[in-house]
């Protein structure tokens, strides 16, 4: 969640912004505060694609009357039976293995609480830093994004 203050001494509010992971890094747009990146990114998770497969993977076996394996194999997490649906805002979302990262880039409207764009980040890949700059050879009202 994302916590604005819009002018101190008036009644406070507070909207939630639902992200996919911890938001570890955030930055505002340097000419227009109303823009900010955001890097969320969290160990031990499997992307949303990720968990969307295991889900239905989980489904079609337990559809077909098999049972999960005692012991997954490979990057698989073991989803107990009845469990795949579970709301994963209240229970948590299944764990990966040691080392495993999950992650994404936000652009998000700060006025109206509305995400641009995400980008989400694939391969066990995170980011660490979020930067803009000014390129001296480009228009100096372009300002990017640099990602590390």
């Amino acid at each position: 969640h994302i916590l604005t203050l819009e002018k101190i001494g008036e009644v406070f509010n507070q909207p939630e912004i639902p992200l996919r992971y911890t938001p570890r890094k955030i930055i505002t747009h340097p000419l227009s505060a109303n823009l900010a990146a955001i890097i969320e990114t969290d160990h031990r998770t499997y992307t949303d694609e990720e968990r969307q497969s295991f889900k239905v993977k989980q489904e079609a076996m337990e559809d077909a009357g098999a049972s999960a394996p005692a012991r997954p194999e490979g990057d698989q997490p073991y989803v107990p039976e009845g469990e795949a649906d579970l709301d994963e805002r209240t229970f948590g979302q299944l764990k990966a293995k040691q080392g495993r990262w999950a992650a994404a880039l936000r652009i998000l409207d700060l006025v109206t609480s509305s995400t641009y764009s995400i980008q989400e980040f694939v391969n066990n890949e995170t980011a660490v830093s979020l930067a803009t700059c000014v390129f001296h050879d480009k228009d100096p009202s372009e300002h990017y994004l640099i990602v590390g």
